[in-house]
């Protein structure tokens, strides 16, 4: 949130919101935000995966006239 509020103030621009390619770009000019976001990139490739194979499989089930519920849920630890 800090560095989106810096994003504004620094292009005094608080009347327009920035495209999520401005901000990222601005993003990732700071050195520890863009360590974290390379460190987390391997989660999000993986989701997006899944997000893509849901995709199809739900092209799949409504042609076949059915509706799929597919949730993604972390494991309980004892």
């Amino acid at each position: 949130m800090l560095l989106f509020y810096k994003f504004f103030v620094k292009n005094k621009t608080m009347n327009k919101r920035p495209t999520f390619e401005e901000f990222k770009k601005e993003a990732m000019k700071d050195e520890e935000l863009r360590a974290e976001y390379e460190s987390l990139r391997p989660e999000f490739e993986l989701l997006e995966k899944f997000i893509r194979a849901r995709k199809k499989l739900s092209k799949i089930a409504d042609a076949l006239g059915y509706s799929i519920k597919i949730s993604l849920e972390p494991k309980k630890r004892r």
